[in-house]
């Protein structure tokens, strides 16, 4: 059997009012829910123990994020500008409808890019990738 849809994307955050104001401003998506202290579950949830902190849920497209920001117990691996080559989650990607006028769009705003929109056969689209505020990878694409 296979799983249903998908709801939600979870992503961890250094600080949540400026991923907030990133993913609204920049991506345009809607704050759902706003900031609330994690509840007390959420320690038995994430097998942390002693896990404190805020989260709030954005929706564009019909997509959720829900971004946490634990302030306990100390984040031990905070990854600065990671590339698309390193294990883990590797990008989210956001379908446009004209990849140039978001790129210069999106520069405007002081978003960093690892490189110019391009073509990619393989794919038959045009994508640019491009990093949050903590340097979790994100993509644009834009099909031929």
């Amino acid at each position: 059997m296979v799983v249903g849809p998908a709801h939600h994307y979870g992503v961890n955050v250094s600080d949540l009012d400026r991923s907030i104001e990133f993913y609204r401003d920049v991506l345009g998506l809607e704050l759902l829910r706003e900031k609330k202290e994690l509840s007390e579950h959420h320690e038995d949830l994430l097998g942390v123990e002693g896990a404190s902190g805020e989260f709030a849920v954005m929706e564009g497209n019909g997509i959720k994020f829900e971004m946490k920001c634990l302030d306990a117990p100390a984040n031990k691996n905070i990854n600065a500008m990671r590339g698309p080559h390193d294990v883990g989650d590797d990008h989210f990607c956001w379908q446009v409808d004209d990849i140039d006028a978001k790129y210069e769009e999106f520069r405007e705003k002081g978003v960093e890019f690892l490189g110019e929109p391009e073509s990619v056969g393989t794919v038959q689209s045009r994508v640019a990738y491009f990093y949050d505020p903590d340097g979790n990878v994100m993509e644009l694409v834009e099909p031929e």
